[in-house]
């Protein structure tokens, strides 16, 4: 009898110690099940669940761009270099020193204002070797490949610099299409009168083409353009394919 008994406990034992395992594995596949879902980030994209975080890692890449891109022209400016003239009050220019725009640059209108005064330098040399010499069809997307391709091989430039093209042309098309009937339901717009000449044969005609300006639509198109590409720019930070499209997300 004592034998049977003793048999009997140690089946139970052996059952729970079985039941316990069975448990224990199950938490485990639950947990890997979670976490292949969920798809975490990796340390260098977790600061983007923080708006604190996320605000200071993106004033510390924007300083340290900024920085990198002025300061050869404060050496040509202390070494005399960058002279372009003068001005109607006579005043000295030194613009072929201006490489970065702040105020443009920072809070565009438009990816093609933001384009034309970022880096400003090394977009003059972009539109003289490259948009100049190739077929208008090619020259903006010739453009962009040059860009990136200097900017070096990482996922995260192509995926940046290839989602610029494409806002670009959005707001090519939004403006040509669809600004002026927005414009014509704004109150504060103002439209002023611009003569265009069209030459047909030998005789030249003008006819007057109405274009509209309105302080609302630029603040909106301004604060749309400022989180469009601040939001994009992550791919450019993290560089990696994957951990680009999770921060997308």
């Amino acid at each position: 009898k004592k034998k049977k008994k003793e048999k009997k406990k140690k089946k139970k034992k052996k059952k729970k110690k079985k039941k316990e395992k069975k448990e224990k594995e199950k938490k485990e596949k639950k947990k890997k099940e979670k976490k292949k879902k969920k798809k975490c980030l990796p340390e260098s994209v977790s600061f983007h669940r923080s708006r604190k975080d996320s605000f200071w890692n993106h004033f510390g890449q924007t300083i340290a761009v900024v920085v990198v891109v002025v300061n050869p022209g404060f050496g040509c400016l202390l070494g005399g270099l960058g002279f372009s003239g003068f001005n109607d009050r006579l005043v000295p220019q030194y613009k072929l020193a201006e490489s970065f725009r702040f105020r443009k640059a920072e809070f565009p209108g438009s990816i093609k204002e933001l384009a034309d005064n970022w880096n400003v330098q090394t977009l003059q040399w972009l539109r003289l070797s490259v948009f100049e010499r190739l077929p208008r069809k090619f020259r903006v997307l010739g453009v962009f490949v040059v860009s990136t391709v200097w900017h070096g091989f990482y996922p995260g430039y192509y995926l940046f610099f290839f989602s610029m093209l494409w806002y670009l042309w959005v707001g090519r098309v939004f403006r040509r299409q669809v600004r002026p009937w927005i414009l014509s339901h704004l109150p504060d717009t103002k439209w002023t009168a611009s003569k265009v000449s069209s030459c047909c044969c030998s005789s030249a005609s003008s006819a007057s083409v109405f274009e509209g300006s309105s302080e609302i639509y630029d603040v909106i198109s301004r604060v749309v353009t400022y989180f469009l590409v601040n939001y994009t720019a992550l791919a450019f930070v993290l560089l990696g394919f994957d951990e680009s499209l999770i921060a997308w997300r």
